[in-house]
């Protein structure tokens, strides 16, 4: 039967390139290893031979899967697709760790923190890069206005690290008119406070370049609020701003949790 008229060349290619290599390995066979379940293993050619309503999930996910590896393939993405495989792995073992916690307290605080994370990742670098750039020319007003120039800006430790709090606040501001404004306000906010901090330690000083630390809260979606710390220091006579580190204040009890569940913080 032909099928050519309802299906594009594109899948129906990939889809014949399959069928041939599973037939030449006729031992692909996928096990399902779900709790108490001692069926035999399947082979990946019987999903073929089956009805609709016979059709296991798992064969079905794996064939749709080969499938679309196999058009990947064939568009020249291999090496996206060997990433791509790569980061699956990890990603399914981060599962089974998650899933072997049996303290749903544990599990809540594991899901959450990589729940999270996956946020922080996900956030759009140019925008990162252009709040970045308002905080400091924000800051660099204020500075200016008050007789200090900032003209240099120094990362003696990690580059990408202020980059984090960019990212923390973007995870937290869709990309709605009225959070867009919230995220400048609050971009101005800080930048605003550790430019009070650095004028106030330089006020008695010629040049104050001790470590300085300011404290401020993000609000987050669920209604809670995270302290968060920014480590930096001003040289005053070289017009200069280090940045140090920025980080999330946690609990004692968060820091047990994570530590029982061997997430680094």
């Amino acid at each position: 039967m032909d099928f050519s008229s309802h299906v594009q060349i594109g899948i129906l290619v990939p889809v014949i390139q399959e069928i041939v290599y599973i037939k030449k390995h006729s031992n692909l066979k996928i096990r399902s290893d779900h709790f108490r379940y001692n069926a035999e293993s399947n082979s990946l050619l019987s999903a073929l031979k089956k009805r609709d309503d016979e059709l296991k999930p798992e064969l079905v996910d794996v064939w749709v899967n080969r499938v679309d590896t196999r058009f990947s393939c064939n568009l020249g993405h291999r090496d996206l697709i060997f990433e791509k495989n790569k980061a699956e792995v990890k990603i399914f073992k981060i599962k089974k760790y998650i899933f072997g916690i049996h303290n749903m307290k544990y599990l809540k605080a594991a899901h959450d923190y990589l729940f999270h994370q996956a946020a922080i990742v996900h956030t759009n670098s140019s925008i990162v890069a252009e709040d970045k750039q308002y905080f400091f020319n924000t800051l660099n007003n204020i500075l200016d206005s008050n007789d200090m120039y900032l003209e240099k800006v120094v990362f003696p430790n990690d580059f990408n690290n202020m980059d984090d709090m960019f990212r923390e606040l973007l995870s937290d501001y869709s990309t709605t008119v009225e959070d867009t404004r919230a995220l400048s306000d609050k971009i101005k906010e800080i930048a605003a406070q550790v430019a009070n901090t650095i004028i106030e330690a330089n006020s008695n000083s010629e040049s104050f370049t001790e470590e300085l630390i300011n404290h401020f809260y993000i609000n987050k979606r669920d209604g809670s609020r995270r302290e968060c710390t920014l480590c930096y220091s001003f040289d005053k006579s070289c017009r200069t701003f280090y940045f140090y580190s920025f980080a999330l204040v946690y609990t004692a009890e968060e820091k047990e949790v994570f530590s029982k569940i061997r997430l680094n913080i």
